[in-house]
């Protein structure tokens, strides 16, 4: 056993304690509540980063819990960090199986973040290998796309942020879902 000092581990159990009955989740400083995936029921509040908890589940890979999340009611359009959509925030994940599932039950596809980033930028300059699970699904996100004509928003987030600038992003032509 390790030689680990007696106030040590005392704080680590109050801080578990703590923690687990609730009492360590205060608002932040913008007032919003942080709460855990654990303490809810409800599928769109959010967790201590101010993300909706949709994001928690796609950080951790796990589609069946973004299908629980979804069907009892998170909302796939809810942004996060960045302006980011839960579509978005996969595909800048690599996260290709859940970005698919989300596009295919309505995601906006031409959602933009903070910074000009798009999901046909990410999935045409991903470099994730095509044998691969996330590649398998990578290739269905580009099928997606294409099928939609969304393959040609594969432009430079310099370039979407200056036509969202100008009040032309998404350009009509191309924002059929």
């Amino acid at each position: 056993m390790p030689n680990i000092p007696l106030h040590t581990l005392l704080f680590a159990m109050m801080s578990s304690l703590v923690v687990g009955c609730g009492l360590a989740d205060q608002p932040d400083a913008g007032g919003k509540p942080q709460v855990s995936q654990q303490q809810t029921n409800d599928p769109n509040a959010l967790n201590k980063s101010g993300n909706p908890i949709l994001f928690d589940a796609i950080e951790k890979s796990d589609l069946a819990q973004v299908q629980r999340l979804v069907e009892t009611g998170a909302d796939i359009e809810k942004q996060g960090f960045g302006n980011q959509t839960p579509a978005l925030w996969a595909a800048s994940g690599q996260e290709w199986d859940i970005c698919l599932y989300l596009l295919n039950l309505g995601a906006d596809p031409t959602v933009v973040d903070h910074s000009g980033i798009t999901i046909p930028y990410l999935a045409f300059k991903s470099n994730i290998l095509p044998a691969s699970y996330q590649g398998q699904y990578l290739a269905k996100v580009k099928e997606f796309l294409i099928q939609r004509k969304l393959d040609a928003l594969n432009i430079l987030p310099k370039q979407v942020r200056e036509l969202k600038a100008s009040g032309v992003w998404p350009p009509k032509a191309m924002s059929a879902k």
